[in-house]
């Protein structure tokens, strides 16, 4: 699925990675810039910029709060949601965009969580030598290494104000309701028809 705030396009494929992608053919041709959940077939387009969806960052957090209670996660997830808040409140003031100060001040407190992240939760032991495989580094700490490494995708909407944080989310959610239970399709044509019906019925709510 690829969407805008005017329109949504489904695409159906028996194969959910590049090859999918291609064949619906909108990605490889996109120069915009395309928000997504960090699933790492998507960098295969670098003809666009990317920025990283914060509603499944959320959800990520609140994951890592319930299994450790890491105060890192507890900050981040407030310093999202209330980054949410000022751009909304920025918007209703009639501003397009904050000043260079107040982006500054912003990414002090995020650089401040990364901070108090890598001291609560420190990089796990080199691997020995002989031993197979990667050396695992568990959830929250590829979790906290996407946020140090990836600070402009995920603060993107405090750049830009046009920047939507969870338009897919929305746009998917009733193709989500059709196939977990409602029941999936009995041949590729029927969910294709299920599809460009989607398609249309999404857009046309959304233009209403």
């Amino acid at each position: 699925m690829a969407s805008t705030d005017l329109y949504t396009y489904y695409f159906s494929h028996h194969r959910r990675g590049i090859e999918a992608m291609d064949d619906a053919g909108i990605l490889s041709n996109y120069n915009g810039i395309l928000i997504h959940d960090f699933w790492k077939s998507y960098y295969q387009y670098d003809k666009c910029s990317h920025s990283l969806c914060n509603a499944h960052h959320m959800r990520d957090l609140q994951g890592i709060i319930d299994c450790y209670g890491y105060q890192w996660a507890i900050q981040m997830k407030a310093f999202l949601s209330g980054g949410k808040e000022i751009v909304d409140r920025a918007k209703e003031d009639g501003l397009s965009e904050f000043d260079n100060k107040t982006i500054e001040n912003i990414t002090v407190i995020y650089k401040g969580i990364i901070d108090r992240g890598s001291k609560e939760m420190p990089p796990p032991p080199e691997k020995e030598a002989g031993t197979k495989g990667q050396q695992k580094k568990g959830k929250a700490w590829n979790l906290l290494n996407r946020f140090r490494e990836r600070p402009e995708e995920i603060l993107g909407f405090i750049y830009e104000f046009t920047i939507p944080n969870n338009q897919a989310e929305r746009d998917i959610r009733m193709t989500k309701v059709k196939q977990k239970i409602s029941g999936t399709f009995r041949n590729a044509e029927m969910a294709q028809a299920f599809c460009a019906t989607r398609s249309y019925i999404n857009g046309y709510k959304t233009e209403m």
